[in-house]
């Protein structure tokens, strides 16, 4: 049997697929075509009569007995292998199947009593599926899933003709790989709405008049007034807005944006950054609260024929806090930090009973050492410990995971200043949300995935919230860059920068980013095809 064969045998797709074939082959229904498990494959076949009794076919359990009687047919050729010896085969067992443990087959038994194009569509996931768990992109026990949602999600079509079952194939198959994309979307639209969620809640808290707050974008669904604000959710879900009173142009209301003071500006306009922020370490905390240890950047060890070990070096029970003037806030930032180093000689401060020690251009180099279970890995020879978290040293983690995002952020930009990354090292939103499918593809189960996309959410909030405190027209920074400018202004020169001149600088700003965001989008679409 081939690769895809021996994968729908262990999930019973195969014996859906037969019972499908049953039914059209003996134009029976679904009831009428059993399934039983028979795990010592001796018997082949059973044909049941009308007075109950069964004859069976009994054969030793190898694929060349059928195969040799396909070329021989009707006659039966004599066989150089051995034959089936009933002293020594053992007790036969028949059980039913347990359709819990094996999903697929309830699938395929449903699929046939449906009719029309559900078969093909459940065939075309399932071929998909497999494929994606034979290129170790998703869990076994995601088949299953990713099957009944490609069924949830294309419509069955009743009498189809060949184009129609060709088209169903082709629909299931695009579904199967399209259920990240979808999940990547409503991340963006969910992040972008908390964003503006932010920005509405200290708009109310500083009493200043919101005239719309959507939830999505587009054509109105749904629209209530409630006081002075009227509350909508528009059909495409990439986001929202919150329309204040005076944001874009002055307003003589008192309750507008622009007759705000300052402190009540800055709350208004950092707010959306703000929650974007306590998104990500909300989720960041929903992902560990069941976490009962985490990795910790102490050393617990060192490799046989590691150098790093003595009284001037490194030792056992070392703690690492910095790597080369960056602090180490989780176990994963010392890889990250070690490998930014390309000349080998690193700054390191350390905690050592109890006191800070500095080593400073410690030489390391990395090497072919075996890890502790005996498996060989290349690195610095360094073995690392686990820590058990108390409720409060889960609050630090997750808050250090959260500081630790900002960082990358901030290190990722300062590669694009140095030169260090390039342009084309940049994403946009088509980039992401091809990240967020590959992440998900590559997952072992679908709770794998949820998690592992969650973290990555995380991290995409904690983006957005940097990003948008960058000084650049357009975005919120640029809007307190202003905002302090102004003040600044009033408190020298008695003179605040013109609202006019202001908005020109942000309607300029917008275009070149809606710019740099297209030509982004252009070349992550390139690397789609290539």
């Amino acid at each position: 049997m081939g690769a895809k064969i021996t994968i729908d045998s262990a999930t019973l797709m195969n014996k859906g697929l037969e019972v499908i074939e049953a039914m059209r082959l003996y134009r029976l229904p679904a009831e009428k075509v059993d399934v039983v498990i028979h795990r010592q494959s001796i018997v082949h076949s059973l044909v049941e009569y009308r007075d109950g009794a069964m004859i069976a076919q009994l054969g030793a359990p190898d694929m060349k007995l059928p195969i040799r009687y396909a070329f021989t047919w009707p006659y039966r050729a004599p066989s150089p292998d051995r034959p089936l010896d009933l002293l020594t085969c053992g007790d036969l067992t028949f059980r039913a199947p347990d359709t819990e443990a094996f999903p697929c087959l309830r699938i395929a038994r449903q699929c046939a009593r449906t009719g029309g194009t559900a078969c093909a569509i459940m065939n075309g996931a399932n071929e998909t599926a497999v494929a994606l768990f034979l290129q170790e992109r998703i869990g076994f026990n995601d088949i299953p899933r990713l099957v009944e949602s490609a069924l949830d999600r294309v419509q069955v079509k009743y009498a189809p003709d060949l184009p129609d079952i060709l088209e169903a194939d082709r629909q299931a198959r695009a579904a199967v790989l399209q259920i990240y994309i979808i999940a990547a979307i409503l991340i963006f639209g969910v992040l972008i709405a908390v964003h503006e969620l932010g920005h509405f809640l200290a708009a109310k808290a500083c009493g200043v008049r919101v005239n719309e707050f959507s939830i999505g974008m587009g054509p109105a669904l749904l629209k209530k007034t409630k006081g002075d604000t009227q509350y909508s959710l528009r059909l495409l879900p990439i986001g929202g807005f919150c329309a204040m009173e005076g944001e874009e142009e002055d307003s003589s209301d008192p309750a507008a944006l622009n007759n705000q003071g300052f402190w009540q500006k800055l709350l208004i306009f950092a707010a959306g950054a703000l929650m974007n922020f306590l998104a990500g370490l909300i989720i960041i905390l929903v992902l560990y609260a069941g976490v009962k240890a985490v990795n910790v950047p102490v050393i617990r060890g060192f490799a046989e024929g590691c150098p790093l070990e003595s009284a001037s070096g490194l030792q056992v029970g070392d703690r690492i806090l910095s790597i080369d003037g960056e602090r180490i806030y989780t176990f994963s930032d010392v890889s990250l930090l070690l490998g930014r180093n390309k000349t080998g000689d690193f700054d390191l401060v350390l905690r050592r009973d109890g006191q800070k020690l500095r080593l400073e251009n410690f030489h390391m180099e990395r090497g072919e050492y075996l890890d502790q279970s005996g498996e060989k890995f290349t690195g610095f020879g360094l073995y690392f410990g686990a820590e058990e978290l108390t409720f409060g040293g889960r609050l630090k983690y997750c808050w250090d995971q959260a500081v630790d995002f900002v960082r990358l952020v901030r290190l990722s930009l300062q590669m694009l200043i140095t030169g260090e990354a390039g342009f084309s090292d940049m994403s946009g939103p088509v980039g992401i949300v091809s990240t967020i499918t590959t992440v998900g593809e590559q997952s072992e189960s679908a709770a794998a995935a949820a998690a592992n996309i969650a973290y990555l959410a995380a991290l995409i909030a904690v983006n957005l919230a940097v990003m948008n405190l960058l000084p650049l027209p357009a975005l919120d920074g640029g809007k307190i860059f202003f905002l302090v400018v102004n003040a600044l202004c009033m408190l020298t020169i008695r003179k605040q920068i013109p609202a006019k001149f202001e908005n020109y600088v942000h309607l300029a700003g917008f275009i070149l980013l809606m710019g740099l965001m297209l030509v982004i989008t252009f070349q992550d679409v390139l690397k789609l095809f290539h």
